[in-house]
């Protein structure tokens, strides 16, 4: 939503901020978020957990077929702290029964909570809340996605 060219929420959600690779980028995200949000503006986003990469994304294979699309995915831990490189194929079926192949790579990148915290502090956001996996009411050390709402 836009008020007088000033954002009154942001919404980075399904991995956004995981795609930067490194501090100084996502520091000068939440800079540059907090610079455009209103007075009373609120950051909402989530990014993997510290568990997730350890776990579900530390040099795993995945198969996921639909049918109509199928999936081999690899998740190989990167050369940083809490990165992974996603190799994903996808195998789409046509109606005359042929495939098409597409293949994409992804590289992702997270923080701890603390830092996360840390920065936000730092660039000036004054309350943020946590929560884990969608539900505003848990905070789970083993879940997989973390969600902060950042108040200005």
């Amino acid at each position: 939503m836009i008020c007088n060219n000033n954002l009154i929420s942001s919404l980075f959600f399904c991995d956004s901020l995981n795609y930067l690779q490194d501090e100084t980028a996502v520091i000068e995200t939440f800079i540059n978020v907090y610079h455009h949000l209103t007075d009373s503006g609120v950051f909402i986003f989530d990014v993997h957990t510290v568990y997730k990469m350890m776990t579900l994304f530390n040099n795993q294979s995945y198969i996921d077929d639909k049918g109509d699309i199928f999936l081999a995915w690899d998740a190989v831990q990167g050369d940083l702290p809490l990165s992974v490189y996603h190799d994903m194929t996808f195998f789409i079926r046509h109606e005359d029964e042929t495939y098409s192949r597409f293949d994409e790579s992804h590289f992702q990148r997270t923080f701890d909570e603390k830092t996360y915290l840390s920065w936000l502090a730092q660039v000036g956001f004054k309350h943020v809340e946590t929560f884990t996996d969608f539900n505003i009411d848990e905070h789970n050390e083993d879940a997989e996605r973390l969600f902060f709402i950042a108040k200005k």
